[in-house]
């Protein structure tokens, strides 16, 4: 089985007790059999060291520290390097109506919630350099909102019960007309998409969506090879993904998009696919995802036909 690893942070990585790499943000692959330990090292001391068996476990369930994407005859493991918080700091505390929020580093970070009728603590596996507190009246309700804020903004609501009942990471997000967030994809157009949100039952529902483009990019001037990537980021937006379609297809353009169901990202093949396929990244539980492979067919520079292997 072929394994690539990645991880946020620069590490070396030893399988089965030899050394194998120095890994980061960027992949690296190797062919492994059987189940060894992996063990993870931080050279500079700023993260805790990682060790795990690579068995059916791990892959199905992984640990809070890994991602594990089914690539088809291999995965893709993600590593997450929790940084050292040694001791205690507070972070910031509010009270918010009768509840007091505290977010505080206590050997890692924790978020404790205190009112007179219940108290509750829960960690945060998000690096984040300060933290907003905030009530949220949405939909004649009032929730709680926590925002964990560094390179991006981990933006978290709460219900009564202090159960997360709304979780995204986003680039920017708005309390003052209910809730509004902005992401800006790195992406080929480079979409920036705002959301405006509503809560009905106890969970929150997408209302309005607005998708620009922040690059002057041309989709029809792109190669060919391209094309696939490009219309597949902008079906996963709601953009103009019918544009990119002959006219046969864009006249079932809806099922199309129902053809590729809820997929969230796509990505170029591993070496041991066609350089011409397409991933498409599909979620299947915590932690874990799958690559299906799509192959496309197009014509005068507009795609006619597609399927997934």
């Amino acid at each position: 089985m072929y394994y690539y690893f990645s991880c946020n942070e620069e590490c070396y990585l030893k399988v089965g007790g030899a050394y194998f790499s120095k890994i980061g943000k960027s992949v690296s692959g190797v062919a492994i059999d059987g189940a060894p330990l992996i063990e993870v090292l931080f050279p500079n001391g700023n993260c805790a060291n990682l060790n795990f068996v690579l068995d059916e476990d791990f892959l199905s369930s992984p640990p809070s520290f890994a991602t594990v994407c089914d690539i088809s005859y291999g995965y893709l493991v993600n590593l997450i390097g929790k940084k050292n918080r040694e001791g205690f700091c507070l972070y910031r505390q509010k009270k918010v109506g009768n509840t007091l929020v505290t977010v505080f580093n206590d050997s890692e970070a924790k978020i404790s919630f205190d009112s007179d009728k219940k108290a509750a603590i829960e960690s945060v596996d998000f690096e984040f350099s300060s933290v907003d507190i905030s009530p949220l009246h949405i939909s004649n309700r009032t929730f709680l909102s926590v925002a964990f804020i560094g390179e991006r903004t981990l933006l978290n609501v709460y219900d009564d019960e202090f159960k997360t009942i709304f979780s995204r990471v986003c680039d920017e997000y708005s309390l003052r007309f209910g809730l509004t967030t902005t992401e800006r994809l790195k992406d080929i157009a480079g979409h920036k998409v705002v959301t405006e949100w509503d809560a009905e039952n106890g969970e929150f529902l997408e209302r309005k969506r607005e998708v620009t483009n922040e690059k002057d990019v041309n989709l029809f001037s792109l190669p060919d090879r391209i094309k696939p990537f490009a219309f597949l980021e902008e079906l996963l937006v709601g953009g103009k993904y019918a544009d990119l379609l002959t006219d046969e297809l864009k006249e079932k353009a809806e099922d199309v998009k129902a053809f590729f169901g809820d997929f969230i990202g796509v990505t170029t093949p591993p070496q041991f696919k066609e350089s011409s396929d397409v991933g498409v990244v599909y979620k299947t539980g915590e932690r874990t995802y799958r690559v299906d492979y799509a192959t496309f067919t197009l014509e005068n520079g507009k795609i006619s036909n597609f399927v997934i292997k």
